[in-house]
């Protein structure tokens, strides 16, 4: 399924015209290094990282990119929004602020491992980002992404008021889909699964109030804030792809 709408809002020129929620997502936040560490332990369970070139696409506030670069992982963070980068990467090292067409004129070399979380749902032409992604890999290279999955339990039993269903995603894909979307692209699917997080309970009232409807003031649960709570939403699909062909 695809939307369409007159501009891609994910590329504003100010950081203000983000809702809060939105900009809380990239905000630090006390669960963090719980998420880093569930998803750090799964990639490692498929791909042995150590002397691996990496790079994150739509890295956003380069949180994860840290994170490896804290392990001593070799890892680049590309962030194509001027207002993201401005506010979180600006002079921080391992980051830059192209679109991933620009980056592939100015970089060179291979990467063995590209991340692409939350960041297939918010592009206009998914393909061609794909295509662009495999020019800077070779065969036997991993590519890893992460999508609120179109089809999931969670999508069919909100119909239209599931909350993936924002002004900022623009592409959704079911299991099968992107599984054949990748193939077409000379991926095969290594591993997958419905991926579970921790979320801190402030941001969850932020969410629910912007992006699900809940009208509601949560300052009587203020006492909350701050701490986090693991879900598994049933929503969010992680897959790792292998690169076979060019």
């Amino acid at each position: 399924m695809f939307s369409k709408p007159h501009m891609n809002v994910n590329f504003q020129d100010k950081i203000e015209g983000f809702e809060e929620a939105y900009i809380n997502y990239f905000d630090p936040s006390a669960s963090d290094n719980k998420n880093h560490n569930l998803l750090f332990n799964w990639m490692t369970g498929i791909i042995d990282l150590e002397n691996k070139r990496m790079l994150d696409v739509g890295c956003g506030s380069g949180k994860f990119v840290f994170y490896l670069a804290n392990k001593g992982l070799d890892i680049t963070g590309l962030e194509p929004s001027k207002p993201l980068f401005e506010k979180y990467l600006k002079d921080k090292k391992h980051f830059y602020n192209y679109t991933l067409e620009e980056f592939i004129k100015l970089r060179s070399g291979k990467y063995d491992v590209i991340t692409l979380f939350d960041v297939l749902e918010h592009v206009d032409y998914p393909a061609q980002l794909i295509r662009e992604i495999s020019t800077l890999q070779q065969v036997n290279s991993y590519l890893l992404v992460e999508i609120p999955l179109y089809g999931s339990f969670p999508s069919v039993i909100m119909g239209k008021r599931w909350h993936f269903y924002n002004k900022y995603h623009l592409s959704y894909f079911g299991r099968k889909r992107l599984t054949k979307f990748f193939k077409d692209n000379g991926y095969q699917l290594v591993k997958s699964r419905l991926r579970g997080k921790y979320f801190n309970i402030d941001y969850l009232f932020n969410y629910m109030n912007y992006f699900m409807g809940v009208k509601r003031n949560f300052n009587s649960l203020s006492f909350l804030y701050g701490k986090s709570v693991y879900i598994n939403p049933l929503d969010i699909y992680i897959a790792c792809f292998k690169k076979v062909s060019n």
